[in-house]
């Protein structure tokens, strides 16, 4: 097994890629933080999208909104135990642009 870190990233409000499983492994334990640095309230969506898919709500795994938005100056994480193949992709986005910034980790095991 080995330990993926996702840089931190600026979420926009337009879906952003922030890993792509590569060959010959499986994702198996993702965790993802998100730090609201507005000072409103902040909307945040994730898709774990098939090998040359694209997002949907079917791939759609968490939205945080309104009564679960991120509140101002919240650091939240998110866990998520799961089996992701080549090529998989994690994207994210946020209701406003460079309000939101995203980082964390991806366990990955050979297959």
């Amino acid at each position: 097994m080995a330990l993926t870190h996702i840089a931190p990233v600026e979420l926009t409000t337009s879906l952003v890629t922030i890993h792509t499983v590569p060959s010959l492994v499986q994702a198996t334990l993702i965790e993802l933080w998100s730090l609201n640095r507005d000072s409103s309230n902040r909307l945040v969506t994730y898709h774990f999208v098939p090998n040359g898919g694209s997002p949907t709500a079917a791939n759609m795994v968490v939205e945080l909104q309104s009564g679960n938005a991120l509140r101002p100056g919240e650091d939240f994480v998110r866990e998520y135990s799961v089996h992701l193949g080549v090529g998989y992709t994690i994207q994210v986005k946020a209701d406003a642009n460079s309000q939101v910034t995203m980082w964390g980790g991806v366990t990955e095991e050979l297959v």
